[in-house]
């Protein structure tokens, strides 16, 4: 069992729990966004309403290409 409950976590680990836990492949495309992080409970979420989620964290979105998700963004600002 796996815990969706994230507490300053960088963004590329909490989306690699995700894609091993749905079995996509989700990928960052945007470096802005990889210093980013996230905090937050996903748990027992369906996979878009996290992605959402995740993206409104760090201004970013999302898009689906069949079974792999690419997110991009302008990036979080660090300043907390």
């Amino acid at each position: 069992h796996r815990s969706f409950v994230f507490d300053r976590e960088p963004l590329p680990d909490v989306l690699s729990k995700l894609s091993g836990a749905f079995e996509v492949e989700i990928s960052v495309d945007s470096p802005a966004l990889l210093p980013c992080v996230f905090t937050g409970d996903l748990h027992g979420l369906p996979l878009h309403m996290q992605l959402n989620l995740i993206c409104r964290s760090v201004n970013g979105s999302y898009e689906q290409k069949g079974n792999a998700y690419s997110i991009t963004g302008e990036g979080c600002s660090n300043e907390n």
